[in-house]
């Protein structure tokens, strides 16, 4: 499973600091890093951190990823590949 607290804090940055940044109170970040945040919210923690969503869910340990729908709850499966020259 991703560690979106984690990616967070290895770009520098606090939950109550990016929480401030996208519009969302410290309890609201720590329910959205810990439960199935939206994509929105993903979105705008990705912005915060300058990085684009798929690096911010990036499993560090797999290539490839399983997430559920927030809306429906079906399984999403990405799988991230390197681009071209890198």
């Amino acid at each position: 499973m991703v560690d979106i607290k984690k990616k967070i804090k290895e770009h520098g940055w606090t939950l109550e600091k990016v929480g401030k940044e996208i519009g969302v109170t410290k309890s609201g970040m720590t329910q959205a890093v810990s439960g199935n945040p939206t994509i929105k919210t993903l979105e705008a923690i990705a912005g915060v951190l300058g990085i684009s969503v798929s690096e911010l869910l990036r499993d560090d340990d797999s290539r490839a990823t399983e997430f559920s729908c927030p809306h429906c709850g079906k399984p999403i499966h990405v799988k991230l590949e390197k681009g071209g020259s890198e």
